[in-house]
């Protein structure tokens, strides 16, 4: 015979966030104990995670952020034709994308080793 579910609590919607979310069971005297939730850090507890988006300089921004076209449209006060501007964002973007990519870690311990490093 199949289960019919918990009939402790009498909201199945609030029976089931119970079930699906991070909690603490805490015995109390009496027919049941109670519930409680903890909360939930997504970005720390999850990995693997790109330790380039955490480096973050004196001011709290982004130490490596992602190039931008505008920063390759003048270079020492000079416009540069938009075709040039483009290749070169293009190439920054790509060295970009496999610095990040070399930064994947999979514990907190190599995100830790990778910001002593680059940090």
């Amino acid at each position: 015979m199949a289960s019919a579910g918990n009939f402790n609590i009498d909201d199945p919607a609030k029976q089931e966030k119970i079930r699906r979310e991070p909690h603490e069971y805490i015995p109390t005297a009496g027919r049941h104990g109670a519930y409680r939730p903890k909360p939930y850090d997504r970005e720390a507890n999850e990995f693997p995670k790109m330790a380039a988006s955490l480096a973050k300089d004196s001011k709290g921004r982004p130490k490596y952020p992602r190039p931008e076209l505008k920063d390759f449209l003048t270079q020492r006060g000079v416009s540069i034709p938009l075709e040039a501007a483009q290749t070169q964002h293009e190439q920054a973007v790509k060295a970009w994308d496999d610095f990040c990519t070399r930064s994947i870690c999979a514990n907190q311990s190599q995100v830790d080793e990778w910001l002593k490093i680059h940090g």
